[in-house]
């Protein structure tokens, strides 16, 4: 699963996979390697806007949906407009912010990692991993 998580000041991404031991180092390979990928790009997010536009809508097309969007207005002191205002908004926002965006802050420097699994069997493997090369770990 992958979703993203507000908080005021701030916010973080999470992803999470469902690996058996001997894979782990693979996925997280592959996974680290498509951060890296999509670090510099420039997508065309024309679909993603309006796919986030329409849950927006659809979410405040009911009452507990209106109530829930505006406890996250008020609780991040947006102003009183923002609910009118936001598919207009979302939709203003260009690739190239979200390019800029995603440059920013999906840094290896910035990440957490937290592996699960027989750390015996698969360490190795995982701090060979070149984007973990300067990582500091620790085992609890």
């Amino acid at each position: 699963g992958s979703f993203v998580r507000w908080t005021r000041g701030g916010g973080y991404w999470s992803y999470s996979d469902d690996i058996n031991t001997p894979d782990t180092p693979y996925a997280l390979a592959d996974v680290l390697n498509m951060i890296d990928a999509v670090r510099g790009v420039t997508w065309n997010l024309d679909g993603t806007r309006e796919w986030m536009a329409s849950l927006f809508v659809m979410s405040v097309g009911s009452t507990s949906g209106l109530i829930g969007e505006i406890a996250y207005r008020d609780s991040f002191g947006l102003p009183h407009e923002h609910l009118s205002r936001h598919v207009d908004r979302l939709m203003a926002v260009t690739d190239e912010e979200v390019t800029a965006a995603a440059n920013a802050y999906l840094e290896p420097d910035n990440m957490v990692l937290i592996v699960v699994g027989d750390l015996d069997r698969i360490e190795a493997d995982i701090r060979a991993i070149t984007q973990l090369q300067d990582a500091r770990f620790v085992r609890e």
